[in-house]
């Protein structure tokens, strides 16, 4: 499946969403497009890996306790994560895109029927995918896989975990009314989450959309300051916080004694 790098945003609700929950695979770009990530200045995602991610590629195991040169392999794994991990990002402006699309559909019926078919597919997809990485006994730590099929469900795994995670972040109203009462869903999405914090492929920002999507989805206890602004229950205790602060500044204001114009004016 092409990229959607020429889609237009009028068609953004209608095409490049039901595409992206697909399982759009940015591995499958054109050479030229390869090239130039390969030859590309350094993005945010090259640095290392932190050293409670677990990265076999990185850490060989080593009886003397001293890390072995590394072998040609080894490059060649270090060169396919940097290569994923700019496309990724790449993916990650797509699904900005999407959701940009899905908050500027006009009325909540709308909204409730794209987002249901949406979230439908994705855990199909998920599904799937999830199949074909256990069937292969592939882990979250191992080198990106080079077999075509399994890349595909590597990658429909982290992505689609990524944009569930915008979903219930920015639409959690909609998102929690169509996801909470499905069992099957809340299991899958709990070991989507844990596989794709397990993996090298989420950092900085991202890092940080996994934590927040945690807690927003209840799969781990909620910071005490946690809050999600997005959701009818904030801004209805918003709007109740300011229509109080206004009563009392009402309250407090006082009328200055002496004189003052009047502001009515005397008819001559």
């Amino acid at each position: 499946m092409e990229m959607l790098s020429n889609v237009r945003m009028p068609y953004m609700h209608v095409i490049i969403l039901v595409l992206l929950i697909s399982g759009l695979d940015l591995t499958k770009c054109d050479e030229n497009q390869r090239i130039e990530v390969e030859e590309g200045k350094k993005g945010p995602h090259d640095e290392e890996v932190s050293e409670n991610e677990e990265r076999t590629s990185f850490n060989p195991n080593s009886n003397t306790g001293k890390t072995p040169p590394p072998t040609s392999t080894d490059h060649q794994n270090v060169n396919d994560l940097k290569m994923y991990l700019k496309l990724f990002k790449q993916q990650r402006k797509i699904h900005q895109q999407a959701l940009t699309a899905l908050l500027g559909i006009d009325t909540y019926e709308k909204q409730y029927k794209m987002l249901s078919m949406g979230i439908e597919k994705l855990f199909k997809v998920l599904g799937s995918s999830k199949a074909t990485l256990q069937e292969v006994g592939f882990s979250p730590g191992d080198p990106l896989p080079t077999n075509e099929t399994v890349r595909d469900a590597f990658s429909n795994v982290v992505e689609n975990t990524a944009f569930f995670g915008d979903l219930a972040l920015r639409l959690p109203d909609i998102t929690h009314k169509i996801y909470d009462g499905n069992k099957e869903w809340v299991l899958l999405m709990g070991w989507a989450v844990s596989f794709s914090n397990s993996s090298s492929i989420f950092a900085s920002t991202d890092n940080e959309l996994l934590n927040l999507m945690a807690q927003e989805l209840n799969f781990i206890d909620r910071d005490p300051s946690y809050v999600n602004p997005y959701t009818a229950e904030y801004e209805k205790m918003v709007a109740k916080q300011m229509a109080k602060e206004g009563k009392s500044k009402k309250k407090k204001r006082t009328i200055k004694k002496g004189p003052r114009m009047s502001s009515v004016r005397n008819e001559l």
